[in-house]
């Protein structure tokens, strides 16, 4: 049992996980501190200890919110700052996900209850709204793209109509039906419609890009009634296998498919170029 000394501050630290496997190691911690720091002062030395841009976390002291806490801002209380005796305080760091810490900083001293989920709610509106406006941004300002012209020009070519192309976003529709294409770190996701999480993730990009082309040609295809896919020898895919309802491949390509559609287009697109995908599948297609 830690026990405080005099002129000591005895904080002990605790936060939520963030991801799963994040709480395998417990987050609590022991720290002592000068007694008679601000409050304010005494919270920016015991951050939550996870450092990312624009992740927000509310701070207790006991069963009192006090504050928010960010990397973005630091601390912004919730109640007057005040002088930290010497004693014992529990200090916990409620994970608040990606809510913009100044808007909930806004909304809690507004007198919002701290509740995650509703105020998670409350705030998708606003983060879709600004996640577009930022994406406009790129598509605007930055040269670059996540796709090559030929993938692009291949898409169209297989009915696709774009409406977003940046650096990190490819959006597009076909049929009505919306596509987002977009990168997760190393992996290129694709969402194709009816689903909630990407269909494929994969990298290089190459292969995404060939997937993408085969998966829209394929689809063309079984519109005109034909078979999706010409008598051509599939490119073997050794090491891709099913796990848990869940096609995977590692290594320097690396694979996470949902759909058994997709693999075959996966497969049909491997070891071609886009180029190549593009030809087969149309001069079938006329």
């Amino acid at each position: 049992m830690v026990r405080w000394r005099r002129g000591k501050v005895v904080v002990r630290v605790d936060r939520d996980s963030v991801a799963a496997g994040d709480d395998v190691v417990s987050h609590k911690r022991v720290v002592e501190r000068p007694a008679g720091l601000p409050l304010s002062a005494l919270l920016e030395t015991v951050t939550p200890e996870v450092r990312a841009d624009g992740w927000s976390w509310v701070v207790r002291v006991g069963r009192e919110v006090v504050g928010v806490w960010s990397v973005d801002h630091g601390v912004r209380l919730l109640v007057p700052d005040r002088v930290v005796p010497a004693g014992e305080v529990e200090v916990c760091f409620a994970y608040f996900l990606q809510i913009d810490p100044a808007w909930l900083h806004q909304r809690l001293a507004a007198g919002a209850a701290p509740r995650r989920d509703s105020l998670l709610d409350e705030y998708a509106s606003i983060a879709r709204q600004r996640r577009e406006e930022e994406l406009r941004r790129r598509e605007r300002e930055l040269p670059a793209r996540l796709l090559t012209a030929d993938c692009v020009v291949a898409l169209v070519a297989f009915g696709a109509t774009i409406d977003l192309h940046c650096d990190t976003t490819c959006r597009f529709r076909v049929d009505g039906e919306e596509w987002t294409v977009a990168r997760a770190d190393t992996m290129t996701q694709v969402f194709a419609p009816g689903r909630r999480g990407p269909t494929v993730s994969v990298r290089p990009v190459e292969d995404a890009e060939g997937w993408l082309v085969a998966a829209l040609g394929a689809r063309l295809r079984e519109a005109q009634g034909l078979s999706s896919y010409p008598a051509h020898e599939p490119h073997p895919l050794p090491g891709l296998v099913l796990r848990h309802g869940r096609w995977n491949l590692s290594g320097p390509m690396a694979v996470q498919v949902q759909d058994g559609w997709a693999v075959e287009a996966l497969r049909f697109a491997h070891g071609r170029s886009v180029a190549e995908v593009q030809s087969v599948l149309a001069v079938a297609a006329d």
